[in-house]
């Protein structure tokens, strides 16, 4: 049996990478069409909801970054482990509640939706194409899972921004950038991949400023002693949500997707 892997796929070069992916698939991509928001969405949980599943926060590890300090927590996965990706933009089941139906060990929230409930970027399961992959500066990164060869069962999500690629931080120019917690996948150098929840200091409905978050993924890099090949960001803010090994992070407005690892 060959050895599962979950692969981060990220890129500098938009239309190559995309070219490789859809070829490796076998489909082909449209334009970009469509705009983002995920943030003016009503309230799933209210605060004391998400307050009730807020475990070990004075715990989590911590960094400084400038006059900031920011808490995080991560988790690793497993060589060999399955990762689904969970298409939840129909269903809208609050992150618990995917994790229960698909007995997920560990839960972080995928990428960006529209206002009309879709993907923002290309997003392919098994039950094929729900959005082709397009062409936008900000979500210049794919997190795919491949087992051998691209067979029915695995998936490629597009997200992004790309924050640091080939080792090297990303150098980000955000519009209206705002101090809020972040959700990201980074790949080390040695092929594991981590899913990471970074929040503020003394609130989880904070976190860095979306231009910082390259040199912070660095710092928490130095913290744990590793080096990261290529990091790329998911959805964040008040759609995001993490279910780890002793801390969760419930999301304020629901998430289009899931990455659940089994």
């Amino acid at each position: 049996m060959r050895k599962k892997h979950i692969f981060l796929f990220l890129m500098v070069c938009i239309g190559l990478s995309f070219a490789f992916i859809v070829a490796l698939i076998g489909y082909s991509y449209t334009s970009f069409v469509d705009v983002m928001s995920s943030s003016d969405m009503q309230p799933i949980y209210t605060k004391s909801d998400s307050d009730s599943l807020i475990d070990n926060f004075e715990l989590l590890p911590s960094i400084s970054y400038g006059e900031d300090v920011f808490r995080y927590d991560y988790v690793r996965v497993e060589p060999g482990s399955r990762v689904e990706l969970i298409n939840n933009f129909n269903s809208q089941l609050k992150s618990h509640e995917i994790a229960e139906q698909y007995n997920c060990q560990n839960l972080v929230n995928g990428g960006f939706y529209t206002k009309d409930n879709k993907p923002l970027g290309g997003y392919y399961d098994s039950s094929g194409w729900v959005r082709e992959f397009n062409q936008n500066p900000l979500i210049d990164g794919v997190v795919f899972f491949k087992n051998g060869e691209v067979v029915s069962g695995d998936w490629a999500l597009q997200t992004g921004p790309l924050l640091v690629y080939e080792r090297l931080a990303t150098v980000l120019k955000i519009k209206d950038d705002k101090y809020a917690r972040r959700i990201v996948a980074a790949k080390h150098k040695n092929g594991d991949v981590y899913l990471f929840a970074i929040v503020g200091d003394d609130s989880v409905y904070v976190g860095p400023l979306l231009a910082d978050l390259p040199s912070v993924m660095l710092e928490i890099a130095d913290e744990m002693d590793l080096e990261w090949q290529n990091v790329v960001n998911l959805d964040g803010g008040s759609a995001s949500a993490f279910i780890g090994d002793d801390f969760s992070l419930l999301e304020r407005t629901w998430i289009g997707s899931a990455l659940c690892v089994l």
